[in-house]
């Protein structure tokens, strides 16, 4: 096992096999990875009826395409932030509502207890009184 923060050798590195035994998450990023590039080219077969490897240089402005994909990265991350900004939002307002509602609970349950703590003040001292007649 290796363990954090240590530092390895690149040649060290080199000569491990993960051919057979790859970390999980490692894996899981491949496989995602993988699954994902299929599917592209699934879909770009299916919009231009050829793979990227058939496509013609002149016929296609790669570093353009690249940069348009690239905005449009920049974009979707932007709608994600704002997604989890505003969930982040949510969960504090239902926190702090849940928060104010418990202190509420709270609150009732000690004014019957006041309540209760008056009643047997008002007995104790009757019964005092009484008994002192």
């Amino acid at each position: 096992m290796i363990e954090p923060g240590v530092t390895i050798p690149i040649k060290r590195l080199q000569n491990m096999n993960f051919e057979h035994h790859r970390p999980q998450i490692s894996q899981s990023v491949i496989d995602t990875f993988t699954r994902l590039v299929d599917e592209q080219d699934a879909k770009g077969i299916a919009k231009y009826g050829m793979t990227i490897d058939d496509a013609s240089d002149e016929q296609y402005e790669w570093l353009r395409m690249a940069l348009e994909e690239a905005v449009d990265l920049a974009k979707y991350q932007n709608k994600e932030i704002e997604k989890l900004r505003k969930e982040i939002h949510r969960l504090r307002t239902d926190k702090s509502r849940i928060f104010t509602q418990k202190v509420l609970e709270e609150n009732l349950d000690l004014s019957k207890e006041v309540e209760t703590l008056k009643a047997m003040i008002t007995y104790l001292e009757a019964r005092l009184n009484h008994g002192a007649k």
